[in-house]
């Protein structure tokens, strides 16, 4: 939620009411006690109320997203403009091999001059 500061809620550890003496209260004996004054205390590596739950961490160090330049790759450089200027040498090149290209084969006469056998 946009209100929250942290990631996660606080996550209680230990101090769920309990009564003394029992074994099963507070995840057992292997995750916690339960103290004289009825509220689980939990053992290293338990959490929670009740000490049931794994105390573990996200192993994933989040981080902000990749960016395609974080693994290497350079998208080029070029403006617009000079793009589109190298088109239009491009399309003008086309067009001129193309006229050459039709006076050749097809003995055309372009430009007002006379072609020479």
């Amino acid at each position: 939620m946009p209100e929250d500061e942290v990631p996660l809620k606080h996550i209680q550890r230990g101090e769920g009411s309990c009564k003394h003496g029992e074994t099963d209260a507070c995840g057992g004996t292997e995750h916690g006690t339960c103290t004289v004054g009825n509220v689980c205390q939990c053992k290293e590596g338990y959490t929670g109320p009740q000490c049931l739950a794994h105390a573990g961490h996200n192993a994933i160090d989040w981080d902000a997203a990749s960016k395609i330049t974080d693994i290497g790759f350079i998208p080029p450089q070029a403006k617009p403009m000079v793009l589109i200027v190298a088109l239009g040498v491009f399309v003008v090149g086309i067009l001129l091999a193309t006229l050459i290209g039709k006076e050749r084969l097809d003995g055309w006469v372009g430009g007002g001059y006379t072609r020479l056998e």
